[in-house]
C-alpha cells in the first residue's frame, strides 16, 4: 500500500538568499576569493523519508520502467532485499516491494540492464561468500534470482554497471579491496559463446586507494569512466575511458597527482548538479556525514563549493548516511541525491535548481507486480508487497516533526581538499542551514 510520508518542505526562498549574501559577505571579510564561492549551490533540502529498519545500502533507477526514479535498498541485518516504487514520480508517496526477504547476504547492489531487454536488472555483491549474483526483473518490477549466474570473486568489496561497448547491455566493474586492482567484466550476464571474460584494467595506485566505486561519463565524451573513493587516504581517484593501440577500451587517470582531497570521503558519484551540461562530483564524509559538491569547469578541473550541500540530521551519533545515490526523483529537470540512514530511513534531498515545488497527489493502491517468468532456471524470488508504517505529518507521540535549523555563526574552518597536493588550501568560511526531520524513539 502506498505509504503516505512526513513533508519536509519548509520554504526557504528568503534564508536562501540572505544565507548566499551571507556567504559573499564572509568572503570578502575573510579576503576569500569570491570566484571560489560564486557557483556554490543552496544547500539541499531533506524530503520525504522512509522508514525502511537496517537499511545500510541503496540505488537509485528506474525499476519500473515508468520514467521516474525509484530506490532499491539492502537490509543485511534481516537478509532483505526490496526495491521501494515512487507512486506519484515527484517523490511523495513510495511503496515497498520485496525482492527476496533470504538474499543470500548482498551488501552492495549494482542496477543495469543485464540481457539487453530494456529493464533494469540488479547485479548483488555478497561479501561474505566472495560471490557476485543477479536478480532479473521481468519489466514491470517483479525480480527472480538467476541460479546460473553466480561468479566467484577474489576478495571483491565493491561493484558497478556500464555499458561500455554501446550495446544496451551493462558491463560489471569489479573492485578488489586487498589488490586495489579493477576488473572489467564485459556484457557480464550476457558473455556470448565465449564465456565470461574478466578483464584488469588498472589498479589503483596505494597513495589514491579505493574502497568504493563508481562509474559515468565523467569527462563529456560519451565514455564510461571509473571514479573510487578511499577513506584512509583521503582520497578521490578518476580514471577516463580511451583506446588503447589495439582498439579495446582502457583507462587512464584523469586528474594528475593524487587526485582530489576530500577528508573522510566514503563515496563518490557524478552527475550534473549545476545543469550546466558537465558532470559535477558529489562526495559524501563519514564522521560527521555531510555531501560537498565538487563542480566541473569548462577547462575540466574540479572545484569543491565551500558550503556542504546536506549534512546528516543526527550528527555523528544518529542517522549516519551508509551510502548515497543520484536521480531526479521529483521530476523536475534537477539532480537530487538519496541517502540510507543507517538508523531506519531512505532519505532524498532536493535540488533547489529544480524551480517549483512538486504538488502531491491523492494516495493510491498501485496495482500489485506479476511475478517473473524464469527464462533460465532461477531461484523465485519474493513477491509480497510489504506495508510501511506511515510516517505523519501532524506532530502526535511517537511521529516524526520538521524542524529547521539556525544558521550557524560563519567561522574559518579547517583545511579542505585540493586537485593538487602542493596548492593552498583554503578554508571553507560559511554555512547554510539544512532542514532536517527528528523522530522520538
Amino acid at each position: 500500500m502506498p505509504f503516505p510520508l512526513l513533508d519536509c518542505r519548509l520554504h526557504r526562498v528568503v534564508s536562501a538568499l540572505s544565507g548566499t549574501l551571507l556567504v559573499a559577505a564572509f568572503a570578502a571579510a575573510l579576503g576569500q576569493p569570491q570566484g571560489i564561492l560564486a557557483d556554490t549551490l543552496i544547500a539541499f533540502d531533506r524530503r520525504d523519508h522512509i522508514r525502511a529498519p537496517q537499511v545500510d545500502f541503496t540505488r537509485a533507477a528506474d525499476v519500473d520502467g515508468d520514467g521516474d526514479v525509484d530506490f532499491f535498498a539492502v537490509e543485511p541485518g534481516p537478509d532483505d532485499l526490496s526495491w521501494w516504487e515512487n507512486v506519484t514520480g515527484r517523490g511523495d508517496q513510495f511503496t515497498e516491494h520485496v525482492i527476496s526477504l533470504s538474499a543470500g547476504g548482498p551488501s552492495v547492489v549494482a542496477p543495469g540492464d543485464a540481457d539487453g531487454d530494456g529493464d533494469i536488472d540488479l547485479f548483488a555483491l555478497e561479501r561474505e561468500s566472495n560471490r557476485i549474483t543477479l536478480w532479473r526483473n521481468d519489466g514491470a518490477g517483479g525480480f527472480a534470482k538467476d541460479a546460473a549466474f553466480r561468479e566467484s570473486t577474489q576478495n571483491a568489496s565493491f561493484i558497478d554497471a556500464g555499458d561500455v561497448g554501446g550495446d544496451g547491455v551493462a558491463d560489471l566493474f569489479v573492485l578488489e579491496a586487498d589488490t586495489r586492482r579493477i576488473q572489467w567484466w564485459p556484457n557480464a550476464a550476457a558473455p556470448g559463446p565465449g564465456g565470461l571474460v574478466r578483464t584488469p584494467i588498472l589498479t589503483i595506485p596505494p597513495g589514491i586507494g579505493g574502497e568504493m566505486l563508481s562509474v559515468a561519463d565523467v569527462d563529456g565524451d560519451g565514455l564510461v569512466d571509473i571514479l573510487t573513493a578511499d577513506r584512509e587516504t583521503e582520497r578521490i581517484g578518476i580514471w577516463h575511458q580511451v583506446a588503447s593501440t589495439d582498439g579495446a577500451p582502457a583507462w587512464e587517470a584523469l586528474l594528475p597527482g593524487l587526485g582530489l582531497r576530500e577528508q573522510d570521503v566514503i563515496a563518490v558519484r557524478a552527475g550534473d548538479a549545476d545543469g550546466d551540461g558537465d558532470a559535477d562530483l558529489f562526495a559524501l564524509r563519514r564522521m560527521p556525514y555531510i555531501v560537498f559538491l565538487w563542480t566541473q569547469g569548462v577547462d575540466g578541473t574540479f572545484t569543491r563549493d565551500a558550503a556542504p550541500l546536506a549534512r546528516s540530521p543526527g550528527g555523528d551519533a544518529a542517522f549516519p548516511w551508509m551510502s548515497m545515490d543520484l536521480g531526479d526523483v521529483d521530476g523536475d529537470g534537477a539532480l537530487d541525491f538519496v541517502t540510507s540512514e543507517l538508523d531506519g530511513f531512505l532519505c532524498w534531498y532536493r535540488n533547489p535548481l529544480g524551480g517549483a515545488e512538486p504538488t502531491a497527489t491523492p494516495s493510491t493502491t498501485p496495482t500489485p507486480m506479476t511475478p517473473a517468468t524464469p527464462t533460465t532456471p532461477q531461484t523465485p524470488g519474493a513477491t509480497a508487497t510489504r506495508t510501511a508504517s506511515p510516517v505523519a505529518s501532524v506532530a502526535t507521540p511517537g511521529t516524526a516533526t520538521a524542524t529547521l535549523t539556525t544558521a550557524a555563526t560563519p567561522t574559518a574552518g579547517t583545511p579542505v581538499a585540493t586537485s593538487d597536493p602542493g596548492e593552498t588550501p583554503w578554508a571553507p568560511v560559511a554555512r547554510l542551514a539544512v532542514p532536517f526531520a527528528s523522530r522520538r524513539r
